[in-house]
């Protein structure tokens, strides 16, 4: 076993952006606005997968990682006033993910959980969303 944190990031990019339902909420232009780096000038609404923290899960006869993995969605869209957007997107990324089979190279994904969501604004015009899942892979 190695670090899984580039192949978990991959599958997570794979998994979000061939979803059709998360493609129709973040909208067109294609590409998908799903990113690890956001370009500047992005349309809104996007999604950022990012901040990760990783720790030991591993015993003495298997070697395994615990990360816990925040999804980050910003809009500021002016049809879409209202936090409404970002949540539509963050029950998306649970339906997607909460309990469910993440296939990742070279590793298995033992758990995949839901920790926590919130959403944040400054100003009432930016919305920013965050949602973090616990992994467990060896």
């Amino acid at each position: 076993m190695g670090d899984f944190t580039l192949p978990l990031r991959a599958a997570l990019l794979t998994l979000i952006t061939a979803d059709a339902t998360m493609i129709a909420l973040i909208g067109t232009p294609l590409p998908v606005r799903v990113f690890d780096y956001v370009p500047q000038e992005t349309p809104f609404p996007y999604l950022r997968v990012g901040d990760d923290a990783v720790t030991d899960w591993g015993d003495k006869t298997t070697p395994g990682q615990q990360f816990l993995q925040s999804f980050h969605i910003f809009d500021r869209t002016p049809a879409n006033r209202g936090q409404k957007k970002v949540n539509e997107i963050q029950a998306r990324l649970y339906a997607l993910l909460h309990e469910q089979q993440v296939t990742v190279t070279g590793g298995q994904a033992y758990l995949v959980r839901f920790d926590d969501q919130r959403v944040l604004t400054d100003d009432g015009l930016m919305w920013h969303g965050i949602s973090r899942y616990r992994f467990l892979l060896s």
